[in-house]
């Protein structure tokens, strides 16, 4: 089995192989038994026969689109975001000391329970990779004097290659959970601050998450290293993204 890779099976021996994949290609080379049982399941992904040439067969393959291979009842992909997620939070609340998201329980759509609530859905034809937002009562500022919210994300339901160009759907998955999450945890100190620190430090939040996917690298083109007369908080453009390396020099230098 396996979550985001390719898995490859050679040179079986029996008649009776399963594999599983999530999010990548399954390949099986070397000759099928007589009367085997073969099961093999993905759900982005390609399976692959790589057969003798003279094999001689009749083969039966059902194409079942289930998107649950553990059969657990929850959906495979629901499972991995909610891995990543966990992984995110243990990261920037439980590792680096952030606030933990606000608790909805006062809001009116509030996912019948306390906890951060994280939306998915197709929202790559849009243009987005995901949000962030707050639907807490209290940003009726004639009945709170703070600025402290509850939040709740949206994250794409797939990733899918056609629509966001990443060959693996798990990197823009990891990077932009580890963006967004970041922005619930801002929001639990001060919705209103401004909006090229709120994304600039969330894309650099990116880097530390997730520091070998380098997504972040693409907006270097607008950042203070490419645009060293621009002020550092002007707030327009790609640029609030590209600043992420002001963050990444201070941790670097002063250590973090």
């Amino acid at each position: 089995k396996s979550v985001s890779g390719n898995v490859t099976i050679e040179g079986v021996g029996h008649g009776n192989v399963t594999g599983s994949v999530t999010s990548g290609n399954l390949l099986y080379t070397g000759a099928l038994a007589r009367g085997g049982s073969y099961d093999f399941r993905t759900i982005s992904g390609d399976v692959t026969l790589e057969l003798p040439a003279d094999s001689s067969f009749n083969l039966h393959a059902k194409v079942v689109v289930s998107g649950d291979l553990d059969i657990s009842g929850v959906p495979d992909y629901v499972e991995t975001v909610a891995s990543v997620l966990d992984h995110v939070w243990a990261e920037e609340v439980d590792g680096l000391g952030y606030r933990a998201p606000k608790s909805d329980a006062t809001s009116d759509n509030n996912g019948g329970s306390a906890l951060l609530d994280v939306y998915l859905a197709d929202i790559g034809g849009d243009g987005l990779y995901g949000y962030c937002a707050s639907d807490d009562p209290h940003l009726d500022p004639s009945s709170y004097d703070h600025w402290d919210m509850s939040a709740y994300c949206v994250l794409d339901d797939d990733y899918d290659i056609s629509q966001f160009g990443y060959p693996n759907p798990m990197h823009p998955l990891k990077v932009t959970a580890a963006h967004e999450f970041f922005h619930a945890v801002q929001f639990a100190y001060d919705i209103g601050e401004d909006g090229w620190l709120m994304e600039s430090t969330a894309t650099w939040m990116e880097e530390h998450v997730y520091d070998a996917i380098n997504d972040n690298r693409q907006y270097l083109a607008t950042s203070p290293l490419a645009q060293p007369s621009i002020p550092l908080d002007r707030t327009s453009g790609f640029r609030v993204y590209g600043t992420w390396i002001f963050w990444q020099f201070l941790t670097e230098y002063f250590g973090g």
